[in-house]
């Protein structure tokens, strides 16, 4: 799996857009949806964008990227660790791409 750490997010992001790339931020916000309801394509390409586990992602970049995702939880979390968010979206993209690959 590729990553790459920046210190310009935007521009980051836009170059990924520009390779083909769907900027998929994970973080609970007001227009955010489900993530097993994300839609997917078998040829998707996906630029998964994670914030800290205190902080989250920025305003900024939230503003900067159209979709945006959360893990459904029960009760009143509102968040976990960032290593185990991650976890969870990966086996969620990979489920995708297994019912693609069954087919």
């Amino acid at each position: 799996m590729d990553f790459d750490y920046t210190e310009n997010i935007l521009e980051t992001i836009e170059s990924y857009i520009s390779k083909g790339y769907k900027p998929v931020a994970l973080e609970i916000t007001s227009d955010s949806v489900q993530l097993d309801q994300l839609k997917l394509t078998f040829d998707s390409k996906i630029l998964l964008i994670i914030g800290n586990e205190r902080h989250g992602i920025s305003e900024m970049v939230l503003d900067a990227v159209q979709t945006k995702v959360h893990i459904p939880m029960f009760g009143n979390n509102s968040s976990m660790n960032v290593s185990q968010a991650a976890g969870i979206a990966l086996y969620e993209f990979s489920k995708t791409f297994l019912t693609f690959r069954q087919k």
